[in-house]
C-alpha cells in the first residue's frame, strides 16, 4: 500500500485535537483550524511517514526487531493483530515500568509465563485441586494480558512504533534512556521532543490507527521476506560451491605422466565402460576357485623350504650362542679390570690428597703405640726371664735333695 493523500484524507489522519488543547511545538506541522479543531498539514505528514516506514524497513531487512506499543482501547486489537502479522513483538494492554530498562526482571516473569503454559498443555491436572487450577489460570491469564506480545522477544528491540505519544510516555522515556529510536504517531496535544521519526495525525481514530498499523506490517513483512530470500539464495549458492569443488575434486584425478581428467569426461568414460565391467566381474567370479586351489598349492611348496631354512637358523643360533658368552665374559672381566685400576687411583689420588696434619698425626699415633708395644715386650721378657730362674732354683733343689737321699 503506498502513502497517498486520498488514502490519508480517507482514514481522518488530518483531524487533530481541540484548539484550546494544542501543544505550540506542534505548529510547523498544522495546517489551520475549523469549528474548534485544528487541521493536520497532510504533505508533511506524508514525508515524515514514508521516512518513518523507510527507517523501520532498514531495520527489518537487518533481522531487527520493532516493538509495537498502543495501550489505548482504540488500538490494542490492531496493534496485536498488525505484529502478529508481520512477526513482531507488541504491547497492547499495559506497559509495565522497566519492560526495558528492568528488562532481566520482566524475563524472569515472561520464562513464569511459558512453565505455566507448559504445565497446562501437558501435565496431569488431575493430580490439582480445583482452587490450585483456577489461580494457575488466573495468573496465566494476567501473564498473558501484560506479557503475552513479548515472551518470544530474547533481546531488546531496536526500534518502537508507538501509536499515542501521550498514553505512552513511559515506554518514550526509557527509550530514550536506553538509546532506542521511537517512531511516533503525535497529534496536535502531543510533545514532539522526544520522537526520533515524527508522524504528525489523528491518534484517535481506529481507521487512521488501522492505517498505520497495516502500513507498517506491509513494510516489515516485506523486508523480512526479502531478507529471508537473501539468505536462502546465499546458503544454496554455497551449497552449490561446495557441490562443485567436491565433484571437481573428485574428478580430477593425476596420474604420472597423464593428463588431468575432468568430471564430465570421467562420468561419460564410467558410463561407456560399465559393461565391460561387469563381464570382468563375472570372469573374476569364475576364475576365483581355480585361484584358489592354485594358491594353496603355492603356499605348500613355499612351506617346505622354509622349514629347513627354520632349522639350519636354529643349528646356527645354538652355534653361536657360546662364542657370544665366551666374548661377552671377556669384555665384562676386562671392563671390572678397568673399573678396579680406575677406583684404584682415584683412592691413591684422595689419599695423596690429604693434609700434612692428618699424616703428623698418625704417625704421632704409631710411634705411641709402638712404644707402648716396646715397654709391654720388655716387661713380658721380665716376667718369662723371672719365671725361668725361679724354675731353674726349683729344679737345682730338687735335684739336691735327690743327690743326698742317694747318698744316705
Amino acid at each position: 500500500m503506498k502513502v497517498t493523500l486520498k488514502n490519508l484524507l480517507k482514514a481522518g489522519v488530518h483531524f487533530g485535537h481541540s484548539c484550546q488543547y494544542w501543544n505550540p511545538k506542534m505548529r510547523p506541522f498544522i495546517y489551520g483550524a475549523r469549528q474548534g479543531l485544528h487541521i493536520i498539514n497532510l504533505e508533511k505528514t506524508q514525508v515524515a511517514l514514508e521516512q518513518a516506514l523507510n527507517a523501520a524497513k532498514g531495520v527489518a531487512s537487518q533481522g531487527g526487531t520493532i516493538l509495537f506499543v498502543g495501550t489505548k482501547f482504540a488500538a490494542q486489537d490492531l496493534i496485536a493483530s498488525s505484529a502478529q502479522a508481520c512477526g513482531m513483538p507488541y504491547v497492547n494492554r499495559r506497559w509495565l515500568g522497566g519492560m526495558l530498562t528492568n528488562y532481566k526482571t520482566i524475563r524472569q516473569s515472561v520464562k513464569r509465563l511459558k512453565d505455566l503454559e507448559y504445565q497446562i498443555e501437558h501435565a496431569d491436572l488431575s493430580r490439582y485441586t480445583k482452587k490450585e487450577r483456577l489461580s494457575m489460570h488466573r495468573e496465566l491469564d494476567k501473564l498473558n494480558s501484560t506479557l503475552g506480545g513479548i515472551k518470544d522477544m530474547n533481546t531488546l528491540p531496536d526500534m518502537l512504533l508507538v501509536i499515542d505519544v501521550n498514553q505512552e510516555k513511559i515506554s518514550v522515556a526509557e527509550a530514550k534512556k536506553l538509546g532506542i529510536p521511537v517512531i511516533g504517531v503525535v497529534d496536535t496535544n502531543s510533545d514532539p521532543d522526544d520522537i526520533n521519526y515524527l508522524i504528525p495525525g489523528n491518534d484517535d481514530a481506529m481507521r487512521s490507527i488501522s492505517l498505520y498499523t497495516d502500513l507498517f506490517s506491509n513494510e516489515i513483512a516485506a523486508a523480512s521476506a526479502e531478507r529471508q530470500a537473501q539468505s536462502d539464495l546465499a546458503q544454496a549458492n554455497i551449497v552449490k560451491k561446495t557441490t562443485q569443488s567436491k565433484e571437481q575434486s573428485s574428478g580430477q584425478v593425476i596420474n604420472s605422466g597423464e593428463p588431468v581428467v575432468t568430471s564430465q569426461a570421467a562420468s561419460s568414460d564410467s558410463a561407456a565402460k560399465k559393461p565391460a565391467a561387469n563381464k570382468l566381474t563375472e570372469t573374476v567370479n569364475n576364475s576365483e576357485p581355480a585361484t584358489e586351489k592354485s594358491t594353496q598349492k603355492t603356499t605348500d611348496a613355499q612351506s617346505t623350504p622354509k622349514k629347513a631354512t627354520a632349522k639350519k637358523s636354529a643349528a646356527k643360533s645354538t652355534e653361536s650362542k657360546p662364542v657370544a658368552k665366551k666374548t661377552t665374559a671377556k669384555k665384562s672381566a676386562t671392563k671390572t679390570t678397568a673399573g678396579a685400576s680406575t677406583e684404584k687411583k682415584s683412592t691413591a689420588k684422595k689419599s695423596s690428597v690429604k693434609p700434612t696434619d692428618s699424616q703428623s698425626a698418625a704417625k704421632k699415633t704409631v710411634a705411641k703405640k709402638s712404644a707402648s708395644k716396646a715397654t709391654e715386650g720388655e716387661s713380658a721378657a721380665r716376667k718369662t726371664a723371672a719365671k725361668k730362674s725361679t724354675k731353674t732354683k726349683s729344679k737345682s733343689a730338687t735335684s739336691a735333695v735327690k743327690a743326698s737321699d742317694s747318698e744316705a
